[in-house]
């Protein structure tokens, strides 16, 4: 899990022990940012040579992990969503063209109008089911 550790890089100081550790951005245009300014409540082992470190309960790594897990689910159930949604308006165009096609050649003097009808309407029928 990437986390990042808030290290005054151009104050050249340490972090405050007695604040959670995580980096926030300052906001508005600027690219700087700042130590969280809440009391660390869970303390963790990150893959840094400096050890352990205090996070609030907002900027733990854990929940931080869970929440985005959770919020990425939701967005590939909305895509997959949205995807079917497009397919199935795809095939009805498809159908339709095909329905287009059959009464163009119904208007022309086909031989099995009946015949024809049946089997564009099959089309449409069989896209409804879906």
């Amino acid at each position: 899990m990437r986390v990042h550790i808030w290290s005054g890089t151009f104050s050249k100081r340490e972090g405050d022990p007695k604040r959670c550790r995580v980096s926030v951005a300052d906001g508005g245009r600027s690219v700087t940012s700042h130590q969280c300014t809440r009391k660390p409540v869970v303390f963790r082992e990150l893959d840094d040579p400096k050890g352990t470190f205090g996070f609030c309960k907002i900027h733990d790594p854990v929940v931080v992990a869970e929440k985005r897990r959770v919020e990425e689910a939701r967005w590939q159930r909305e895509w997959d969503e949205r995807m079917a949604a497009a397919q199935a308006c795809n095939d009805r165009a498809k159908a339709l063209d095909k329905c287009i096609i059959a009464l163009r050649a119904i208007e022309a003097g086909n031989n099995d109008p009946r015949a024809l009808a049946r089997e564009a309407l099959g089309r449409l029928d069989a896209i409804g089911k879906d």
